[in-house]
């Protein structure tokens, strides 16, 4: 009986006591899938694909070109209003030089003034 070890006896389908198996039987292996061979490009989609790689590039250059653009306008306005913040000054400072001048004059002027006044009360206490 070595040959029905992994058999049972029992009603199969076609009478009693037929060898019966216990596990079903291992299943056949599964074919392996073929590899498909890669597609061909045509010329025409090899072409397409480098002209969007040329575009692309052209673009990328573009933006590079208006960001140096944009900076340089930044520089300038930047350097524009420094002059304009440093004529503002010079013009604060030539204001004041010129407010002092008048300042001097002006005192220089009422020293003059209150001293002609004092000689004129000297002048007439001795007439």
């Amino acid at each position: 009986m070595p040959q029905f070890l992994n058999m049972e006896m029992g009603w199969s389908g076609q009478g009693w006591m037929d060898p019966m198996p216990s596990t079903p039987p291992p299943a056949p292996p599964a074919p392996e899938p073929v590899p498909e061979p890669a597609p061909k490009r045509s010329r025409a989609v090899v072409a397409a694909a480098v002209v969007t790689v040329a575009a692309d590039r052209a673009v990328r250059a573009v933006k590079k070109a208006v960001r140096k653009a944009k900076r340089a306008v930044k520089k300038a306005n930047r350097r524009a209003k420094v002059k304009s913040a440093v004529k503002k000054v010079a013009g604060k400072v030539k204001a004041r030089k010129t407010v002092r001048k008048a300042k001097r004059t002006v005192r220089k002027a009422k020293r003059t003034v209150k001293k002609a006044v004092r000689k004129a009360k000297k002048a007439a206490r001795k007439r």
